[in-house]
């Protein structure tokens, strides 16, 4: 047999190996789900450009999202009936909120610069998003309220803020000032997370909460009283 023809052998039998076995991603399980926020019975998150919900019992997840354009930053209403995201259709990013059981998404913001999802107000009524629509002269972030029944977006009393969220009661929030300096996490050492500030809506009176920097996770879980100590739990990696 000639060394052609050998090739011609190996190359075959490599595809047809490549066919039958079972592809890496379906023997493994799905890798890169995002931004996954909680209700009392579901769990939605971002996944190749589309929000998904599963139950938290488990199961199969369900696509909710299948139009054009990337949807990202899912948030549950309070009761868990409604979901505010962001979605960059028609080449601008935008707050939409649909039904959780699916439907045609509303969409809530304007502005054509770009509007992110933040949350909700604890009555359900309005949702929170991140805007630099009115930063001047660098395109700072600020949090604003819009209703979900559509209408001109309020501005919370945070001069600036990226991401945040309220106390149950709405009288104070915790927020972030500024957003991660670096989204690319390959050798990523530590050192970028962003302090979180505690404001109190009443008398606007702004508390920093304890910060070890690195070892501050960046997310919100408001306490009804603030850590005295800030205690790392991990060591910090050496560079």
């Amino acid at each position: 047999m000639s060394s052609m023809s050998r090739f011609s052998v190996l190359a075959a039998l490599s595809i047809l190996a490549a066919i039958a076995a079972p592809s890496g991603a379906s023997a493994q399980a799905t890798l890169l789900l995002r931004q996954p926020t909680v209700s009392e019975t579901a769990i939605a998150f971002a996944y190749a450009n589309d929000l998904w919900v599963v139950p938290r019992s488990g199961g199969e997840a369900r696509r909710l999202t299948v139009y054009p354009g990337q949807e990202s930053d899912p948030h549950f209403s309070p009761d868990g009936r409604l979901i505010a995201f962001t979605a960059q259709y028609d080449g601008n990013v935008d707050v939409y909120v649909m039904p959780v059981a699916g439907g045609q998404p509303e969409r809530l913001t304007w502005h054509p610069g770009p509007d992110l999802a933040r949350g909700w107000t604890p009555d359900g009524r309005r949702v929170v998003f991140a805007s630099g629509r009115i930063g001047a002269p660098v395109s700072y972030q600020r949090l604003w309220t819009v209703s979900v029944e559509g209408g001109m977006p309020e501005a919370l009393p945070i001069p600036r803020a990226y991401a945040g969220s309220p106390s149950a009661d709405g009288r104070r929030y915790a927020y972030q000032e500024l957003p991660p300096p670096n989204n690319q996490w390959r050798n990523y050492r530590g050192g970028q997370t962003q302090p979180i500030r505690l404001i109190n809506l009443s008398n606007y009176e702004v508390e920093k909460l304890p910060w070890c920097g690195w070892a501050t996770p960046f997310s919100f879980c408001l306490i009804a009283t603030s850590p005295s100590t800030c205690t790392p739990t991990t060591p910090r990696p050496a560079r």
